[in-house]
């Protein structure tokens, strides 16, 4: 389940729920063969959605920072009047 939730081709996908999932996994198969994996996921769908925070914020200052240049072009077109 946790696959199917992670998958890119799946439009409902779940990042957090799959997260679930294969912590579920490694909470009641510490010792099962997947276990290894399942602790891979999930710190491959950590870092993703740390990434994904990350890359937000980017945006966010990048518009901020847009809004301030289209402010001081009109800055300079009144002081040029």
């Amino acid at each position: 389940m946790g696959l199917i939730y992670a998958h890119t081709g799946n439009p409902k996908k779940d990042y957090a729920k799959s997260i679930g999932f294969f912590k579920k996994l490694m909470k009641d198969y510490p010792q099962g063969p997947f276990s290894v994996q399942a602790r891979m996921w999930t710190g491959i769908l950590q870092e993703n959605d740390k990434l994904g925070h990350t890359i937000q914020k980017l945006y966010h200052v990048i518009e901020e920072s847009k809004q301030v240049d289209i402010q001081i072009e009109e800055k300079k077109r009144e002081k040029a009047k």
